[in-house]
């Protein structure tokens, strides 16, 4: 079988169908091939092929606009809901809310550490039968916590705040308020109420501004 996509038919007919089926809640996410999976295997074959930049970047505009006329709120990079149907779940990551991971290479969060556990299940389970240690663990500086909280808030529309920011760090803020300023006439950043957030130029960038903004 070979899939390839080269024009935007197929996705919009995809997002049709999405629509058709009222479905409340949609995640896009542009697809990352891994060597050594089955997909890697296949592109090496070249019979999958994915799309080139362009054709994606035309996807994601398309993606945005559809959604917007339709009702759903584009509340982070990749995910739109109508009302009410904000994920609960990956919106405590993102907030930075803290959480517990129980399992084999299950994560934890108290916002002053992380842990994961092994991923090993037999080692986990006598790990924890005989209450020896199961995971490693992180402690976070304040340069951690501050670039924790552009990465994953300036995702979302909720943005970044600088008195949060600052709370949370503890860190002089001044050279990337300076950043955020250049960004703003740039038209990458919006600024409302102290809070900054992408424009839909800027969220092409994400990754690249966060990097940027970085401690």
């Amino acid at each position: 079988m070979e899939f390839r996509i080269k024009n935007l038919d197929y996705w919009k007919r995809q997002l049709d169908q999405f629509l058709k089926l009222d479905v409340p809640h949609l995640s896009s996410y542009c697809l990352t091939i891994e060597p050594k999976t089955v997909f890697g295997s296949l592109q090496k074959k070249g019979t999958l092929s994915i799309p080139e930049d362009e054709m994606s970047l035309s996807q994601f505009q398309y993606l945005i606009d559809f959604t917007k006329a339709n009702g759903y709120e584009h509340y982070e990079i990749s995910n739109f809901a109508k009302p009410g149907f904000i994920s609960k779940h990956n919106s405590n990551y993102w907030l930075g809310a803290k959480y517990l991971g129980i399992g084999p290479s299950a994560h934890s969060y108290n916002a002053t550490e992380r842990s994961w556990n092994i991923r090993n299940n037999a080692q986990y389970t006598r790990l924890v039968s005989s209450g020896e240690g199961y995971n490693e663990k992180e402690i976070l500086s304040n340069t951690d916590k501050c670039n924790d909280y552009i990465l994953t808030r300036l995702r979302t529309k909720w943005g970044i705040n600088l008195n949060d920011l600052h709370f949370i760090s503890e860190s002089d803020l001044e050279q990337i308020t300076q950043k955020l300023l250049v960004f703003q006439n740039a038209n990458l950043v919006n600024y409302q109420n102290g809070t900054y957030t992408l424009t839909d130029l800027g969220k092409y960038r994400a990754d690249g501004i966060s990097a940027d903004l970085f401690i």
